[in-house]
């Protein structure tokens, strides 16, 4: 959705990138598209799971008879950041599918770093389960089991990932340390190592499968970057060539008190095989035309060989009142 061919600007667009763009692509930006791409359909169903427990925290916030203005506010924000994320959502997915949609600015702004985005989203999400679970007592534990299970499916570089699942841990050891004293479980330290553990196998699953698709994208990415950059170079030849071509053609007709003289060439292809001149000889006008059959460098080179000796010709020769070539291959 690059370019760090990614979803940011150009690729929150996902408008079909150029020739030059593709030769141009590095290999984090391979990786980086290729997640973003995997991480924009789980984002997508994830975060209308994340608005819909965050919709329904904010009626128990209100409720609630202990901190209840922190209950509040988390829930609110929790809420208002679900929402931006869920509309972003919608906007990059829109853009991938139509090719000339612009999405919003705060979509190409959550577009040009989604990972970090997500991430962010996943933290406060499990940050406010936690909190929610651990005043009223019960629950939290089970959040710290199964949330970061849902982690796994992010496609993460290894930097990020470690980021994500320390903070989880970092979220966990608060809330033991944080917890009511009547509320404490009696073996802290084997929630502690559960938790630990859980957190570690999601950690390590997780960055392998992000790996593997790391791989496959940098091996895809790079089998295109050859093709394209072949590509430009047959294309610069061909213009090369086709700059040649026009270079025989003559800059301007003829000028002659008694005809008016005017020619163009206009190849169907790159390079073609049409050649026209003039030669003006003792007053008189020799019009040669040339068509080679067939298109493409070949023909531009037959012409080339054919223009050398009309022009050795004319320096040498006499040459009719009209001359008029036609040249098969």
């Amino acid at each position: 959705m690059p370019p760090n061919v990614h979803i940011g600007d150009n690729a929150a667009r996902m408008d079909r990138p150029s020739l030059d763009q593709i030769a141009q692509t590095t290999e984090p930006q391979m990786v980086r598209q290729r997640f973003d791409e995997q991480n924009l359909v789980w984002a997508y169903v994830i975060s209308w799971l994340f608005a819909l427990s965050s919709f329904i925290l904010i009626p128990f916030s209100f409720a609630g008879k202990q901190q209840r203005l922190a209950h509040i506010v988390s829930s609110l924000s929790d809420a208002v950041l679900a929402v931006i994320v869920i509309a972003a959502m919608i906007e990059l997915r829109r853009a991938r599918r139509r090719e000339n949609w612009e999405p919003h600015a705060f979509a190409r702004i959550i577009g040009r770093n989604l990972s970090g985005w997500l991430i962010t989203f996943a933290l406060v999400k499990f940050a406010t389960l936690v909190f929610f679970a651990l005043t009223e007592g019960s629950g939290w534990i089970a959040w710290g089991a199964s949330f970061p299970t849902a982690t796994i499916a992010l496609r993460l570089l290894l930097p990020q990932r470690i980021i994500l699942n320390t903070v989880m841990l970092a979220i966990i050891v608060a809330a033991i340390l944080t917890a009511p004293n009547g509320k404490k479980q009696k073996n802290m330290a084997g929630v502690f190592t559960m938790l630990a553990t859980i957190n570690i196998v999601c950690f390590v699953w997780g960055a392998i499968t992000s790996r593997g698709i790391r791989n496959a994208a940098i091996e895809e990415g790079v089998q295109r970057r050859t093709e394209a950059r072949e590509q430009m170079r047959i294309r610069d030849e061909l213009r090369f060539a086709r700059e040649v071509q026009v270079s025989m053609l003559p800059e301007a007709p003829p000028q002659l008190e008694w005809a008016d003289v005017s020619g163009i060439s206009l190849p169907a292809t790159e390079v073609g095989g049409d050649y026209y001149d003039y030669f003006v000889v003792d007053g008189r006008l020799a019009i040669v035309c040339g068509d080679v059959a067939g298109h493409g460098l070949a023909s531009g080179i037959t012409l080339s060989a054919l223009r050398s000796g009309f022009t050795c010709c004319a320096m040498s020769c006499s040459i009719p009142l009209t001359c008029s070539t036609v040249c098969r291959k």
